[in-house]
């Protein structure tokens, strides 16, 4: 987490600490001149999905992990980089954080059914704007793509029973072969450089 705002991911850049994938992002666009060429329309589309995922469905998939399948995750993933003897101490202290993140934003108040819920209207909603185009805005793939793939791929390649990951794939295959498509594309080396036990 970044030393100062908490958050993940984060980076130092020209010397400043940059938290949150968001405002990364609009820094390095703002850096290296690089804006996609959206109309006004798009960039609202862009606004609103960004803000849906990073704001509300990073929430549910991270309650889902850490909260209510946290042994899951803990039998599944070495905490490789966290010594053994902290590494109970840093699964509950994730799962308290998420969890009061999650009762400020209402949905951890109900139970695992409402959360499961939740996440599949927001992948429905990603499934109804990409249709049967290759990228959310047709044949580019641009800043929302990388987005929407950062988060899609939480859910689709660490090997946890994700209830959203049978969904994609029964209900919304296009977001499947969305997802392969980016990787193939920018990430052809994806399976030898992930490490699939450690996270």
């Amino acid at each position: 987490f970044s030393p100062k705002e908490k958050h993940i991911p984060w980076l130092v850049y020209n010397g400043e600490i940059l938290a949150d994938s968001s405002v990364i992002i609009e820094c390095l666009q703002d850096s290296f001149n690089h804006h996609d060429d959206l109309s006004d329309v798009e960039k609202g589309i862009t606004r609103a999905t960004c803000r849906m995922l990073d704001d509300t469905f990073a929430l549910l998939y991270f309650y889902y992990r850490y909260t209510i399948k946290r042994d899951e995750f803990r039998k599944y993933f070495k905490m490789a980089t966290i010594p053994w003897f902290l590494q109970s101490f840093v699964s509950r202290q994730m799962a308290k954080n998420v969890k009061k993140r999650c009762l400020m934003n209402g949905f951890a108040r109900y139970g695992e059914d409402h959360v499961i819920n939740l996440g599949k209207k927001d992948i429905r909603a990603l499934a109804n704007i990409l249709g049967n185009k290759n990228y959310l805005f047709g044949d580019v793939p641009t800043m929302v793509d990388a987005t929407v793939f950062g988060h899609l791929s939480q859910i689709l390649y660490p090997d946890l029973s994700y209830p959203w990951k049978e969904y994609i794939i029964k209900e919304c295959p296009q977001l499947l072969d969305y997802c392969t498509r980016i990787k193939n594309k920018y990430w052809p080396d994806w399976d030898s450089l992930v490490d699939h036990d450690t996270f």
